[in-house]
């Protein structure tokens, strides 16, 4: 328990390993330790299944140092392929020694065998076995149990985890003893929003101090979704900064596009270590996230930026749907919580998608708003919609995370780029996404597959011109790109012979104005535009679109890069 608590584990992973009985704890290969081969005596060699690291290490009394020819290192490939085997996250790996050598330790004061090493200075009580059950029970009576909130922990009783019916649970102290507050969904409803600091009513809890009145308050909850990412009904954790103007803004979300650090990603950093200093950057500034401190400082001017950590809400109604929709663990693309947490969870339908209209206070509109006036002002915007659709959001989701893997880890290149269309094809890209057959049959200079425009005036020749105009505002995964041609049926590769290819075509590799992309799940059609022709006015910085498609390469028209980059939101 110690030695995993050192690592800030979650409950959920401490209760994972240190209630295993000590002698069943990934045994050493005791073969691989005798002989001199580089599987030792062990018949079973690559295959076998117990771990293949050397036993004096573990034991702390291997004096060989460098020179043993046995494995002192978890993360050499037999020993991690083991492990994870197991069931043990990669974020735990270091942890491992010291959750062996704690075992012996309890080995030598009799509790789980014969004596095996020396005592170490701090050490459990005589009684090991029922001091960790205990240790190791006090840390998840502060946690739901996933599986009774999806309906079907088979422990009953016997658990000792928290059962209750909703990933949540607010309590006040009252005495020695824990009670459960009656208005639980109120309270939490309130906790998810960031610029909250109590809830609602005379009676409010205040979530900075968890209390209510002279009463400790306590939230119980499911464990974090990055712990736990194929069960459903985990806690899905967003991480916020406070602007200048008072508004909390989630890392690296639309309103927040130049971060190089997600909430997802901060949130897992969380999980490893809770006293941690993050560094990351926006745009051309650098910053330090401090999770003890809970603020974000500017690393050339000092300011000091407050930060909040809350979760996603989840109603009643939420958490009996994702119940119905599959009972027991599931992978991520059938989980309700794979869709951004901004979205309106009362418009995502199973199948299919639905539009919900922003309201023009709302700072999704005020950034699509402001990119489309780039270049075309004189226009009215009449409505703008965000497109949910679940399915083609986990798709895009997917080839994100594998464009990524193939880019050594590296975020790809994702930016916001138009597409004007016909009326009649809104409905078909909304459910079924761009198939450049319907939709790039104006022309296929730098190849056939659907184009994207960094400017929403030269998209703007492509929408119809009877009644309202129609025209999307797409997330797109240009990732590395090379100009195009009209032969390409797809990228080419990144040199002669190689398996690589690019991710998408462009007009102008210096400055590109026109993407063409040739995989539809590089694109997801996020915001629809509706707009009146109005009196024409064009930019000034910008010159009307050509007639047809990118005939001639399109002049570097900005200095600076009008399109929206963003990072996963």
């Amino acid at each position: 328990v110690l030695a995993l608590r050192s690592k800030n584990c979650s409950t959920s992973t401490m209760g994972k390993y240190v209630w295993k009985p000590c002698h069943s704890l990934f045994q050493v290969c005791n073969s691989y330790n005798k002989g001199t081969r580089p599987y030792g005596n062990c018949p079973d060699q690559e295959g076998c299944r117990r771990l293949h690291v050397c036993d004096r290490y573990i034991r702390g009394t291997c004096s060989s140092g460098a020179d043993c020819n046995r494995c002192h290192d978890f993360f050499e490939p037999h020993p991690l392929r083991t492990l994870q085997q197991r069931g043990v996250p990669n974020d735990l790996m270091a942890s491992m020694l010291s959750t062996y050598r704690n075992i012996q330790a309890m080995k030598s004061e009799g509790a789980c065998g014969a004596a095996s090493i020396n005592r170490p200075q701090s050490c459990p009580p005589r009684n090991t076995g029922r001091w960790l059950q205990e240790q190791t029970a006090g840390l998840l009576r502060n946690e739901i149990c996933l599986f009774f909130v999806k309906g079907d922990c088979k422990q009953g009783e016997k658990c000792w985890r928290v059962h209750f019916k909703m990933p949540y649970k607010w309590e006040v102290k009252d005495g020695q003893t824990w009670s459960a507050l009656p208005e639980n969904e109120a309270i939490e409803r309130d906790f998810c929003d960031p610029s909250k600091i109590h809830s609602e009513g005379s009676d409010c809890v205040h979530f900075e101090s968890m209390s209510r009145g002279f009463s400790e308050v306590r939230r119980l909850a499911t464990v974090s979704s990055v712990t736990e990412p194929t069960f459903v009904l985990t806690t899905e954790w967003v991480w916020f900064w406070e602007d200048e103007y008072g508004k909390w803004v989630q890392y690296a979300s639309i309103m927040d596009r130049l971060s190089s650090i997600t909430s997802e990603d901060l949130e897992k950093r969380y999980q490893k270590d809770q006293s941690a200093v993050v560094k990351f950057t926006a745009g051309q500034q650098s910053y330090e996230l401090s999770f003890r401190d809970m603020t974000q400082k500017n690393g050339r001017y000092s300011t000091i930026r407050m930060v909040r950590r809350r979760p996603v809400f989840v109603s009643t109604v939420d958490a009996q749907a994702a119940r119905s929709r599959r009972n027991g663990p599931r992978n991520s693309s059938q989980n309700f919580r794979a869709v951004p947490g901004f979205w309106d969870k009362s418009a995502i339908p199973d199948i299919g998608y639905r539009t919900v209209t922003l309201l023009s206070s709302e700072r999704d509109y005020q950034k699509v708003q402001e990119l489309f006036n780039k270049t075309m002002r004189g226009f009215k915007i009449t409505s703008i919609e965000r497109v949910q659709n679940r399915d083609l959001w986990e798709v895009f989701q997917w080839k994100r995370d594998l464009m990524k893997k193939n880019n050594g880890g590296k975020n790809s290149k994702e930016l916001h780029l138009f597409h004007g269309t016909d009326p009649k094809h809104v409905d078909a890209i909304c459910r079924d996404n761009f198939d450049w057959r319907l939709c790039g049959t104006n022309g296929t200079v730098y190849g056939k597959g659907s184009y994207f425009a960094r400017d929403a005036k030269y998209s703007h020749s492509y929408t119809s011109d009877s009644g309202v105009r129609s025209m999307f505002a797409c997330r797109v995964l240009v990732g590395d790109y090379t100009r195009g041609n009209s032969d390409l049926l797809r990228p080419p590769p990144k040199g002669e012979g190689s398996p690589t290819l690019y991710d998408s075509g462009v007009d102008n590799v210096l400055n590109p104005s026109i993407y063409v992309v040739f995989e539809k799940h590089q694109v997801y059609p996020e915001f629809l535009i509706k707009y009146d022709d109005g009196v024409m006015h064009w930019s000034s910085s910008a010159p009307a679109p050509p007639k047809t498609r990118g005939v001639e390469p399109r002049p570097q028209w900005f200095l600076d890069i009008l399109a929206w980059e963003i990072r996963p939101g």
